[in-house]
């Protein structure tokens, strides 16, 4: 199983260069995943699409608040538990959680 970051909006949600980088506005989101939605499905892997929503701010210990993400650093205000703060949310959305703790 293959699980993907919904991607609706993300132009919309990250819409500084500060933010984001500048490259993110010219990077074809839908078409890469469209096209590993499709090689997946031509290996009979399946594919779940994820709402990004508090995924990079919620910890492994199930806390979640805005501050444990400051930049590119995540770390917890509960148990302190430290990590790239990208590292987290990809973490996240293979456990699949999205809006709440596992």
């Amino acid at each position: 199983m293959i699980r993907m970051e919904e991607l609706t909006g993300i132009r919309k949600r990250a819409t500084s260069a500060k933010e984001a980088g500048r490259s993110l506005h010219s990077w074809a989101f839908h078409q890469l995943q469209t096209m590993i939605a499709y090689k997946a499905e031509m290996a009979g892997i399946r594919v779940e699409w994820v709402k990004p929503t508090y995924t990079s701010q919620t910890c492994k210990c199930g806390h979640r608040e805005k501050a444990n993400r400051n930049g590119i650093r995540f770390r917890c205000q509960k148990c302190g538990y430290t990590l790239h703060a990208d590292l987290n949310g990809a973490i996240n959305i293979a456990k699949a959680i999205s809006g709440f703790a596992a």
